[in-house]
């Protein structure tokens, strides 16, 4: 298992203030964590380890520096793609139980709206500072574009209903 660093809380649904309104925030959480290794003795271990390149004699090729060429390979797999979907899988399924656990009906999807098969157009990551500034009511350029994509998938969302409800208006016709 990769060595955490730091763990941030996890932000339940909650209400917060934005610009003089409540918004519903949604469960999210962050955790970050290093890719190197502890080993057995407990000292960090390296993040990567050289991989000299060989000629057909198996002798190290050099560059024109005159240093030999080597290639950085992982000695874990804890920045790979499919790892880290893995434990954003398992991570969901977790809190997804304890949702359930505890009554609450919210849930949370680790994967994208458009891998969720959603025609929803996606936020921007805020950051602490912006969501700081946003809480005090000082406006930012990435707080007005969510606040555009969320009006804008709230249109689309009801232009898609009126659309159903005019095709089976149709189909009774």
């Amino acid at each position: 298992m990769p060595a955490f660093l730091w763990e941030a809380p996890i932000y339940h649904p909650m209400l917060k203030h934005s610009r003089g309104a409540l918004v519903s925030l949604p469960p999210a959480s962050h955790t970050y964590h290093s890719i190197r290794p502890i080993e057995p003795d407990g000292k960090w271990g390296c993040k990567q380890r050289r991989r000299y390149r060989l000629d057909e004699d198996g002798n190290r090729i050099m560059g024109e520096d005159g240093k030999p060429l080597f290639d950085a390979v992982p000695t874990t797999d804890w920045g790979s793609p499919e790892t880290l979907e893995h434990w954003r899988e398992a991570w969901a399924a977790m809190v997804n139980a304890k949702f359930e656990e505890k009554g609450l009906t919210c849930r949370i999807d680790h994967r994208s709206y458009e891998r969720q098969g959603l025609d929803l157009l996606p936020t921007v990551h805020e950051g602490v500072a912006v969501r700081q500034m946003e809480a005090k009511g000082i406006p930012t350029d990435k707080g007005d574009l969510n606040r555009w994509i969320k009006k804008a998938n709230n249109i689309l969302r009801d232009i898609r209903k009126k659309i159903a409800g005019l095709t089976d208006w149709i189909k009774a016709i």
